[in-house]
């Protein structure tokens, strides 16, 4: 499988699928080539060719896109014939003759098919000794491919999704809906999991340590793929999950827009900051308490107790704050 682009060569005939032609070579001995099954129907189309055209020079050939499994990915072994699974094959399982090609232009199926392609394989009448036993075709498989910028190309995992189809030829995909038809006459209906508009939530959780610091959890469902984020205080954020801290007290309007090709939906909740904040409940454990400008203490503070207070302008320390005996500097004014 190629990415066709402008003033790109392929390599045909020189190059295919990421081998080379063997009958370019010469002496070629197709008996000893182990590319080619002894078994195979049609092995005699490969022969020595003396006047096999030269490669043209000075042209770089493009590579196809590699295959990362899990499925179509068995390639050959040119010492011994053997099949086994590749890493990275280019593109498919030799002779799986792919037909029928779709893609999720419109983004209209739930994740993970989102923006997939499907490819079909007919599967021949025997195979005809190139197809492999290992992988015998007559399937559809799921194309998820991901740019590669380092080779400014796209690699794809395959996944086979349904097989034990025979004679397969050809696909149209409508909606959630891919239709695919047979040389035997049927039509087969494959109905994938729709996509629909998000539907926005979250909690925003004020943070033990710090009072002016919320963690915001995303609860949106239908599967969103962007996030964006308005605080109420001029900042934004397109994060899933964010946290944020607010530098005054005050009252924000936080709003969440979260959206997939089908649709955004916004959502919004307030928060209030006190300011200055007030503390009135005993303390008898360790606490980091951090406020916004000014904290008030009025509570008491037990022995056992480690406590930090933290304001961006100062502590106040109210009437009725006691703290009990065998207690060290615990306190810092900012």
């Amino acid at each position: 499988m190629n990415w066709l682009r402008k003033d790109k060569h392929y390599g045909f005939p020189w190059r295919i699928g990421g081998n080379d032609t063997p009958m370019q070579y010469t002496p070629y001995d197709a008996s000893q080539d182990k590319l080619v099954p002894a078994e195979a129907l049609a092995r005699n189309i490969f022969y020595n060719d003396p006047g096999y055209p030269a490669r043209p020079s000075g042209v770089v050939f493009t590579e196809p896109i590699k295959n990362l499994g899990p499925d179509a990915n068995w390639v050959r072994n040119p010492s011994n014939g053997q099949m086994y699974k590749g890493t990275e094959v280019t593109t498919f399982t030799g002779h799986r003759s792919p037909v029928g090609l779709v893609f999720d232009r419109d983004s209209t199926l739930q994740m993970p098919y989102t923006g997939s392609g499907f490819m079909l394989a007919h599967l021949p009448d025997g195979g005809g000794g190139y197809l492999p036993n290992e992988d015998s075709a007559g399937d559809v498989c799921q194309l998820k491919l991901v740019y590669d910028a380092a080779n400014t190309n796209y690699k794809v995992n395959t996944t086979r999704l349904v097989t034990g189809f025979t004679k397969l030829t050809d696909a149209e995909k409508v909606g959630n809906i891919i239709y695919i038809t047979d040389l035997l006459g049927n039509i087969w209906k494959m109905t994938l999991p729709k996509l629909v508009a998000p539907v926005t939530n979250f909690v925003a959780i004020q943070s033990d340590g710090c009072l002016n610091r919320f963690t915001f959890q995303n609860q949106s469902a239908n599967e969103p793929m962007t996030y964006l984020w308005n605080f109420g205080d001029g900042t934004t954020s397109t994060e899933k999950n964010p946290v944020h801290q607010y530098a005054n007290g005050g009252s924000y309007t936080i709003t969440l827009t979260a959206r997939n090709p089908q649709g955004s939906q916004v959502k919004q909740t307030t928060i209030s900051l006190t300011d200055p904040y007030v503390i009135n409940n005993p303390i008898s454990g360790n606490a980091d308490i951090r406020g916004p400008k000014v904290i008030q203490a009025n509570n008491m503070v037990y022995s056992s107790a480690n406590v930090i207070y933290k304001a961006q302008k100062h502590i106040l320390l109210n009437p009725g704050f006691k703290v009990w005996e065998c207690v060290s500097e615990w306190y810092w004014w900012l």
